[in-house]
């Protein structure tokens, strides 16, 4: 037992004891591409929402008039390279 809890602690997805049965591990190989698999569907997404963060960045910049965007408190939260030249504001 100790061997099992030091195993998940170090991250292991499964401790699985001897004699192995099939079904066992056929389970706990399941699980574990299954945890993968949402892994890397959630790396996915993540790099998804960088890149059209970075998108909505850029079109916000290169934009050909003076933007802003405020929060709900009034706070410059963003300004483009024109609100910036027009105004001298940076944020």
């Amino acid at each position: 037992m100790d061997d099992a809890i030091k195993s998940l602690k170090k991250g292991a997805d499964n401790f699985i004891r001897k004699p192995v049965i099939p079904v066992d591990l056929l389970k706990a190989i399941d699980e574990s591409l299954r945890k993968k698999v949402k892994e890397e569907q959630r790396k996915g997404v993540k790099r998804k929402i960088e890149i059209r963060s970075g998108l909505h960045r850029m079109m916000f910049d290169i934009a050909p008039n003076m933007q802003f965007l405020l929060d709900t408190k009034g706070n410059f939260r963003m300004v483009n390279t024109v609100f910036t030249k027009v105004t001298g504001f940076l944020k």
